[in-house]
């Protein structure tokens, strides 16, 4: 029984962790509508979510791989509900207020390809290629104004951070198929059934 709680508890906590990080992520969605954010928060923000799957799939599977039988452990709908209203929350608020991803042939300013930087408290803009469509990394610098600053930066981050919300949202799904129905193929009412270890069979003396 302790073994089964401890591999409740693991898949537990990472639910846990996969939730906390859906909030963080409504979060940063929601004030890069109106606040600056450093550019620099695009990849951290794009591979959150898929970290917490590679733990999910590394830790937890192996902690239940083997088990057979079972212990019914009482659950409700309510936390999956409420992660299913946090996860469409932010979507709403990372599907809004973007600018278009379009690049126009001849475009001198591109969301897509665009660099940023905030510097002394001024909004800056690079478009990294020359004329040709070839890589300039010495492209000048443009300064820009800080409601663009935000609508742009803003589009890229909630961009990245759709990424992860569908990792967090598989990492949900997944730690929820490791907690293993019943004999007869059939969840029970309200619980989940959690495989218990199987013993070795002893030998005689």
């Amino acid at each position: 029984m302790s073994s089964a709680r401890a591999v409740l508890l693991s898949l537990l906590s990472l639910r846990a962790i996969a939730g906390f990080l859906l909030l963080l992520y409504l979060f940063v969605i929601f004030i890069s509508h109106s606040t600056p954010l450093s550019s620099a928060l695009e990849t951290p923000l794009a591979v959150g979510g898929w970290l917490t799957l590679a733990v999910l799939i590394v830790t937890g599977r192996r902690r239940v791989l083997g088990r057979n039988g079972g212990t019914v452990v009482p659950t409700g709908c309510l936390l999956h509900l409420a992660f299913v209203a946090v996860a469409g929350l932010t979507l709403f608020f990372a599907f809004t207020g973007n600018v278009s991803y379009d690049c126009p042939d001849q475009a001198t300013s591109c969301v897509k390809l665009d660099t940023w930087k905030m510097e002394n408290g001024d909004y800056y803009r690079q478009f990294p290629y020359d004329s040709e469509g070839n890589r300039d990394s010495d492209a000048p610098w443009v300064e820009i104004s800080q409601a663009d600053y935000v609508a742009e930066v803003g589009t890229r981050l909630r961009m990245a951070s759709l990424v992860s919300v569908f990792g967090l949202c598989v990492a949900w799904a997944l730690s929820g198929s490791l907690l293993q129905p019943g004999k007869d193929g059939k969840r029970p009412a309200g619980g989940l059934k959690l495989m218990d270890p199987v013993l070795p069979p002893r030998r005689g003396l």
